[in-house]
């Protein structure tokens, strides 16, 4: 390629890259004007608003927040009282419900005392009282309770409460001897402790006649 050639191309891409500083130049030139005009203008808009403007304006919006946090509260306190009532409502129907089932129970109970006034047929009386005994307690198993179990078990005091502690050929120390009032689990959860006698072992004076 001849010299000459090769310099006027040379030549025009510095004038295209001298056109392009220029373009870019111009646009940054124009942005920041634009920007400069942009902050002049809200400076004299703020400019335009008094003290006391200011001040009424944030006082309406602390208004605002305010009736909204009112609201808030106010909505939350409605279904904080709505969900009381209705859990109210929900145990005093599961109440009703269970003591209708009782109601049956307490129905044979009256027919059977009836009937024992003038029975001399004591067996067959203790065996309707024993019946219905069971069909009570079936039904509270229906809805979760068990009896907790005493005689022969370990003495825990999660489960059990000792009220005596009583010498016993049959049962080693710290075992249940004898039950004193039935305890009761109600959905995997203590809700009356059994009372209990706990065993503390032979007695040491029959082990010395023993010995003799």
């Amino acid at each position: 390629m001849p010299k000459k050639k090769k310099s006027e191309k040379v030549k025009r891409n510095i004038e295209h890259i001298d056109e392009n500083v220029q373009v870019e130049t111009k646009k940054q030139k124009r942005k920041k004007l634009s920007n400069q005009i942009a902050e002049e203008e809200l400076t004299e808009a703020e400019k335009e608003i008094s003290p006391n403007e200011q001040i009424k304006l944030l006082t309406n919006e602390i208004d605002l927040y305010k009736d909204r946090w009112l609201r808030t509260r106010a909505e939350w306190e409605n279904f904080r009282k709505r969900t009381l009532k209705e859990k109210a409502e929900w145990i005093m129907n599961a109440n009703e419900q269970l003591i209708l089932e009782i109601a049956d129970v307490l129905d044979n109970f009256e027919r059977a005392l009836e009937s024992g006034k003038d029975h001399k047929d004591y067996p067959a009386f203790y065996k309707g009282i024993e019946m219905i005994y069971e069909q009570l307690m079936n039904l509270l198993k229906k809805r979760g309770l068990t009896e907790i179990e005493t005689v022969g078990k370990e003495f825990d005091p999660r489960y059990h409460e000792a009220v005596a502690n009583i010498e016993s050929d049959k049962y080693e120390e710290n075992i249940v001897a004898d039950k004193i009032q039935t305890g009761y689990i109600l959905n995997n959860k203590v809700i009356r402790h059994a009372k209990v006698a706990v065993s503390k072992g032979k007695s040491s004076h029959r082990d010395t006649e023993n010995t003799e």
